[in-house]
């Protein structure tokens, strides 16, 4: 009896969807995310700061509008070895948006006596605030802000000057008649004068309140009144004992133009504030001599008139 030798019989088609289906999806699937990710890239961009401030090549990002939009990928000193120079690879979404008018600060957490400002850093990390608009020539080399950028918005700012700033600091309440009516949004050092400039925001609701004849001054955190022999004090509410705050008065009897190119003084107290008000009158003593018909054994010095 003779045996016939087996035929085997292959397929192209069966063996590649059984064996080379798989690995070929997974190169294609790479292929596709390789393409994904290089196509949402837009252009590397250098920032100059004076230190890097807790920023970490490779996690630290770039937010815009609390959305991120690039990453810094290269941290090194500039060549001046008189601070660091950023390299940040950027999202293409904001291309448009670096030019000539984009700002970049760094933020971080910081703990002074109004709490804690950049809550949002202690876990995730430092990282770079962006602010940009679509106008202005394009730009790939920026010089870093040490502070946040103002940001104007519909919110008038009014500049103050003093000699001092005891309790007041940035985010410091502004208040009219117990009623926060805005808040400090900077301090400087004028270096010619050596006065201090303290920049106040007052919302835009309340912009009404300020004209020529306002005045602002320091708010007492403790009060003392002597009347009818009796000793009166008065302790501000903890917020303020906390976070300080400034008073604004103004008058509204008159036409008062509006005041936005002036330099308001900061004073001490409200005394100090209304004695250099326009037309404040100084309060006039006279003696008087008094007669008495009875008893004055309970007459003593100090003692208080009652009319």
């Amino acid at each position: 009896m003779q045996l016939k030798e087996p035929v085997v019989e292959s397929s192209t088609f069966n063996l590649l969807t059984s064996i080379w289906i798989v690995p070929l999806i997974a190169i294609i699937i790479g292929l596709w995310l390789v393409y994904d990710h290089f196509s949402k890239l837009g252009p590397k961009i250098e920032i100059e700061f004076k230190n890097s401030g807790g920023l970490i090549a490779g996690q630290s990002v770039i937010k815009f509008r609390d959305v991120p939009v690039g990453k810094v990928i290269d941290i090194r000193i500039n060549d001046k070895k008189e601070g660091v120079i950023v390299t940040a690879q950027m999202n293409k979404e904001v291309e448009p948006f670096l030019n000539e008018n984009t700002k970049f600060w760094i933020v971080r957490p910081e703990i002074d006596y109004s709490g804690i400002k950049g809550l949002d850093t202690i876990l995730s990390g430092s990282y770079i605030a962006m602010y940009a608009i679509k106008e202005g020539k394009p730009q790939r080399y920026f010089i870093g802000y040490n502070k946040p950028f103002l940001q104007i918005s519909d919110d008038k700012y009014y500049a103050l000057k003093s000699n001092f700033a005891l309790n007041v600091r940035r985010g410091t309440p502004i208040y009219f008649k117990s009623i926060k009516v805005g808040e400090v949004d900077n301090i400087d050092l004028n270096k010619k004068t050596k006065e201090l400039i303290i920049i106040a925001k007052i919302y835009k609701e309340y912009d009404y309140l300020v004209n020529i004849s306002s005045r602002f001054w320091i708010k007492s955190l403790l009060n003392l009144n002597l009347n009818d022999n009796r000793l009166d004090i008065h302790v501000a509410p903890l917020p303020t004992l906390l976070l300080g705050g400034i008073e604004l008065s103004s008058k509204f009897d008159k036409n008062y133009p509006k005041a936005y190119n002036k330099i308001f003084r900061l004073y001490r107290n409200e005394f100090e504030a209304k004695r250099n008000t326009i037309k404040y009158i100084q309060p006039i003593y006279k003696n008087v001599l008094f007669e008495f018909k009875g008893d004055i054994s309970s007459v003593d010095v100090g003692m208080v008139i009652k009319y």
